[in-house]
């Protein structure tokens, strides 16, 4: 069996990271995550109140 890869589509090809490549696929895995939290709308989130427990 072939090792699994993730693809995506973008623009006028495709663009993959080969299953054996963890570094990649790790990177890739953080990017996802982070990229949502820079298109946040900021100016509309209420404040998180916070209790002390210690």
């Amino acid at each position: 069996m072939p090792p699994r890869r993730w693809q995506v589509d973008y623009g006028d090809g495709w663009f993959w990271i080969d299953g054996r490549d963890h570094a990649s696929k790790r990177t890739f895995n953080l990017l996802t995550l982070f990229v949502p939290l820079t298109q946040a709308d900021y100016e509309r989130r209420q404040p998180l109140p916070t209790i002390p427990t210690g």
